[in-house]
């Protein structure tokens, strides 16, 4: 398999909500990192863990690949990041965000070794989320941004 073919299956295995799957991507003693929410977990259980976690948040989690490209050590991957959030959820706000979906702009980096994926970092923005949930962005989004359009 190449290494594109991995991210496509990286994508498949997200949208499937298979943890077991995603893990044998992956090396044994991997990283993986998402940057919107500072997570990083690492080893195949670690991955699996991050899925499992991933789901129960958002049952219907979906990535949307736009482009995969990549060499013999590292490729990228832009989609969509899309989804509804469920009653067990990441968010300890006091409003209820159950139901709310989002959609949003996203790219990860792999680090391949051995046909397998070594690390991956994903980003995207979280206060775009957030914004999309009604949640507050933080305190440092200027009032002048918030404007849709």
């Amino acid at each position: 398999m190449n290494t594109e073919d991995i991210v496509r299956s990286w994508a498949q295995q997200w949208n499937a909500g298979d943890a077991v799957g995603m893990a044998e991507l992956f090396t044994e003693d991997c990283s993986y990192w998402d940057r919107a929410f500072q997570a990083h977990l690492t080893g195949r259980e670690g991955v699996a863990a991050w899925i499992r976690t991933s789901q129960s948040h958002i049952p219907d989690l979906h990535i949307e690949l736009l482009a995969a490209l990549g060499g013999e050590q590292q490729a990228m991957a832009r989609y969509t990041l899309s989804g509804t959030f469920g009653p067990e959820h990441p968010f300890d706000t006091g409003q209820e965000i159950a139901g709310h979906a989002f959609s949003v702009p996203a790219a990860s980096y792999f680090t391949m070794r051995e046909g397998r994926i070594h690390a991956v970092e994903d980003f995207y923005n979280l206060a775009d989320l957030m914004r999309q949930l009604d949640l507050p962005a933080g305190p440092f989004t200027p009032r002048e941004s918030r404007r849709s359009g």
